[in-house]
């Protein structure tokens, strides 16, 4: 988080480990709280498939990035990825990130990401996108 709380990126290194079954639990859980139970399933259902085409060799993953509205379009979200992205490119490890919003689509690939494999969730307006970079 940047001094001003203009922008959060959180990197998951490739010695840790991404999520275990707790972790997917209570991730369904919290889904299903703001859903249906039905819903929940469907989800984590399309959320382990992604996973699943995912890069298994060690890697980075980018779980999280946002910028505040305001602070939006002046290069903070490059400012915030560029240090891990170098430290990705040092040690010649890939990164990859699931996206599911297709606005940041282009912001991904401008830093290096491409886009890949797409899992729709079924009935929701969600698709997952799966990108890698190096």
């Amino acid at each position: 988080i940047d001094d001003d709380r203009r922008v959060a990126v959180a990197w998951i290194p490739p010695d840790v480990a991404f999520v275990d079954a707790d972790g997917i639990a209570h991730g369904r859980d919290i889904i299903a709280k703001h859903s249906s139970e039905e819903q929940a399933d469907t989800a984590l259902g399309a959320i382990l498939e992604a996973r699943g085409h995912g890069l298994e060799a060690p890697h980075w993953t980018l779980q999280y990035i946002g910028v505040a509205s305001a602070a939006q379009g002046r290069g903070l979200g490059r400012v915030a990825v560029e240090p891990t992205l170098a430290v990705c490119d040092a040690e010649q490890l890939p990164c990859a990130l699931i996206s599911t919003n297709p606005r940041n689509v282009s912001f991904y690939e401008s830093v290096g990401f491409r886009a890949g494999l797409e899992v729709p969730v079924p009935g929701a307006s969600t698709t997952l996108r799966l990108m890698q970079r190096g």
